[in-house]
């Protein structure tokens, strides 16, 4: 049998090594990783938003209102506009995932009056979040493609810009920028469908019945 004998000097270079390692790990591995989740987190389409948290969503468009609700103990999602049924669950699901975790890219700050070059002057569609707890809904409105046509021009605001505006609306002070960014093109697909796509006919007349 061999025994080992190390001086006070030795053990406190292995301690010191051992200490150095932990630190090296900490920084090079653990910090970097839990930055980026944080900076994941808030590049997000909308920040720190889970699907349990959403109450309702208001799908817009120059031509239709379509109102998504989330039932709390049945955990589904029902359609109370245009019609009144059970929404089609893959449906609404494409929409919520890229809504929780869709990434924005490349963002710039564009003037209000500017907003027309990127197809925001007139969007083709906005989306209203609205989430449990809070007053105040998030909006995405959706103008048109980039120029490789692989996403598409977002920015947010608080209200539904295909609503009329009221006088205390209309008297805001518009802001002197807007940041504008690039969305993945899979927000544009998730809501350009028909209605028939947004229902299951078959549950909703199971329930009716």
């Amino acid at each position: 049998m061999f025994s080992l004998h190390f001086s006070r000097t030795t053990w406190a270079l292995l301690l010191t090594a051992l200490v150095l390692g932990g630190v090296v790990y900490v920084v090079e591995g653990v910090i970097p990783q839990q930055q980026r989740r944080q900076d994941a987190a808030r590049s997000r389409l909308v920040p720190a938003l889970e699907v349990a948290q959403i109450r309702r969503i208001i799908v817009t468009t120059p031509d239709e209102r379509i109102v998504l609700q989330q039932s709390r103990t049945q955990n589904l999602w029902r359609m109370t506009e245009p019609e009144r049924a059970i929404a089609n669950a893959a449906t609404v699901s494409f929409l919520t995932n890229i809504l929780t975790e869709g990434q924005r890219q490349q963002q710039l700050d564009v003037a209000p009056e500017d907003l027309g070059e990127y197809g925001l002057g007139e969007p083709m569609a906005a989306i209203t979040v609205d989430r449990r707890g809070e007053i105040v809904p998030t909006v995405l409105v959706l103008g048109q493609l980039s120029f490789d046509e692989q996403s598409i021009y977002v920015y947010r605001r608080t209200d539904d810009p295909f609503q009329a505006m009221d006088d205390s609306t209309a008297a805001t002070e518009p802001p002197a920028s807007i940041t504008v960014f690039l969305a993945p093109i899979e927000l544009r697909y998730a809501i350009a469908r028909d209605l028939s796509e947004w229902i299951d006919r078959d549950r909703t007349e199971d329930l009716a019945s």
